[in-house]
């Protein structure tokens, strides 16, 4: 099941990306280039860019175009405590359609506690 999960996702051209920044040296920056050079199309989210590095950013998960089902959260652990129970208000950590943003995001180990 897990590699089903994983094939999935790899094979999904489309996605989201939380922790970028205008610094180019953080990993949320380096990931988003190398996804790009891949052949992903990455959409970034951050609720104060407009654009990095040529590439539009979205303020939250509701913005995103329905059709970006993937997303990578690459931020610091307090900040990731603030934004999953965001990102699970907006959908649900099943992957199923999200009720509030009509979004599909698969949560991988995010019904952990944090």
């Amino acid at each position: 099941m897990m590699n089903t999960i994983i094939e999935s996702f790899k094979g999904d051209k489309n996605i989201a990306l939380i922790g970028i920044s205008t610094n180019k040296q953080k990993f949320g920056n380096a990931l988003l280039h190398e996804l790009t050079k891949k052949g992903y199309t990455v959409f970034p989210l951050h609720p104060l860019l407009a654009e990095v590095e040529g590439i539009k950013c979205y303020p939250d998960v509701k913005t995103l175009p329905d059709f970006v089902t993937n997303l990578i959260l690459v931020v610091n652990p307090l900040a990731t405590g603030q934004i999953i129970p965001q990102l699970k208000d907006s959908t649900h950590s099943t992957g199923m359609d999200a009720p509030r943003c009509g979004k599909r995001i698969r949560f991988s180990g995010c019904n952990r506690s944090l």
